[in-house]
């Protein structure tokens, strides 16, 4: 493999941080982008970022390899930093949970300054360079090299065909890669759907006087399989609240003011009602509707083209309930520095993509089963059931976060596992599995 020019298709977040892994190996990277890149506004590629987004403390740890001047530049434009328990209020199951320093903090802001932040990140290192086109397809030669179609200039009315000696698709849930392939004679590759039927209204709000020394956010959570509402403020830069209602599969928010304003009066809890009632609104109110979650099987095709990867959402996207999208695309592109790192100086470069497809899919086989499983707790769920052993696991989770409200450290292990940090093994703690069989006794008393 020439190491001269890397192409990334996508400049969202996984495609900004790979490019950034890339420009590590190769001489220049183009980032191929079709929304304007200058602009700090919501792009049109990205319309969920719209609704609260949430960075992992994984994340955050492999962010702050990447770009030690994330985190600072993100404070600097007003992003909060918050520890998930110390300031995380959590409504479950009719209680609050405890609130102590955990050390799993993390920076807290709207999708778009995040995303913003780290352009002007990319945008530091000389050898990477924006483009703004359109991907239309892919061409292929005898030696299974694969390059990009692209309509640039104004209106997108020139046409031009640009060779990588990689080409990243990074272009999220909406990437075409499975047709381009087809197109070139590549096989169908097979995808799973988990559809579960999620809707979103969110809106922004100044946060009153009286709130704005509260330096927390405050979740609602639902309770399957029964009660699907669900609702959350996050504070973010400018001194304002994202407000965000949820459901699953039926009842959901819509974007009318009053049903908004009357949705969160009905959560389990009315503390988020309490809170914008008289609140100033600083935004229309958005709606989302994604049909749940999707991994498409790259990883077992049996003829790959040797220049070519997908990574993040172009290959597998989550229920966005669950905050770990982002992060998920952050541990892609480590996986691709860790793969690229091992592999361009060994004779097996042929092999490079398809095998980083298929440790991809294993990296992202346990959140899959995470978000996944959660989602079969409702009836309305279709697709692809988890093994019974999956299934056990699950269960064993929510009996553990259950148990949080009552538990400092059923809250923090659970928070573990949730950010990444710990595997679930730590739900399996030896004092924790003493507390929950306590307090099973306790409810049957």
């Amino acid at each position: 493999m020439e190491r001269k020019h890397a192409l990334v298709i996508g400049g969202s977040i996984s495609g900004l941080v790979s490019a950034q892994i890339l420009a590590k190996y190769f001489e220049i990277v183009t980032i191929i982008e079709k929304d304007d890149i200058k602009s700090s506004d919501v792009r049109n590629g990205t319309p969920q970022a719209n609704h609260i987004h949430t960075l992992l403390v994984k994340g955050k740890q492999v962010l702050s390899e990447i770009f030690p001047e994330l985190e600072k530049e993100m404070m600097e434009s007003g992003a909060l930093g918050l520890d998930y328990i110390l300031n995380g209020q959590y409504f479950i199951d009719g209680y609050w949970t405890p609130r102590f320093s955990s050390g799993l903090d993390s920076y807290f802001s709207s999708r778009t300054l995040f995303e913003f932040t780290i352009r002007k990140q990319v945008e530091k290192n000389n050898k990477i360079q924006f483009m703004n086109g359109l991907v239309t397809g892919l061409v292929t030669d005898n030696n299974k090299h694969v390059s990009v179609k692209i309509k640039s200039g104004k209106d997108f009315s020139s046409e031009q065909i640009l060779h990588g000696d990689i080409v990243v698709d990074a272009s999220g849930r909406n990437s075409k890669t499975s047709e381009w392939l087809q197109d070139i004679g590549y096989a169908k590759p097979e995808e799973t759907h988990v559809d579960s039927n999620i809707g979103y209204a969110t809106r922004c709000y100044k946060i009153p006087k009286e709130y704005q020394n509260l330096k927390e956010f405050i979740v609602i959570l639902n309770h399957p399989p029964h009660q699907p509402k669900m609702g959350g403020i996050l504070p973010i830069e400018g001194k304002r609240w994202k407000v965000t209602m949820y459901s699953i599969g039926k009842d959901l928010p819509t974007t009318d003011e009053k049903e908004f304003l009357e949705f969160s009066r009905t959560l389990a809890d009315q503390r988020v009602y309490d809170m914008i009632k008289n609140a100033e609104p600083e935004s229309e109110i958005h709606g989302y509707r994604v049909r749940g979650s999707r991994v498409i099987h790259y990883e077992r095709a049996k003829v790959w083209p040797e220049n070519y990867i997908v990574i993040g959402d172009a290959v597998c996207t989550f229920n966005p309930f669950y905050g770990q999208g982002m992060t998920i695309a952050v541990l892609g592109c480590k996986l691709l520095d860790e793969f690229l790192k091992k592999n361009l100086s060994e004779s097996n470069q042929k092999k490079l993509p398809l095998e980083f497809q298929k440790e991809l899919y294993k990296r992202n086989s346990h959140p899959w089963l995470l978000s996944t499983g959660e989602d079969f707790r409702w009836p309305t769920t279709k697709g692809q059931r988890p093994s019974a052993p999956a299934r056990m696991m699950q269960a064993y989770a929510d009996s553990i976060l259950y148990l949080s409200p009552h538990s400092k450290l059923a809250a923090k292990s659970f928070q573990e596992m949730m950010q990444m940090t710990r595997s679930p093994l730590v739900l399996f703690h030896p004092k924790l599995m003493v507390q929950l069989l306590m307090r099973k006794m306790k409810l049957k008393i």
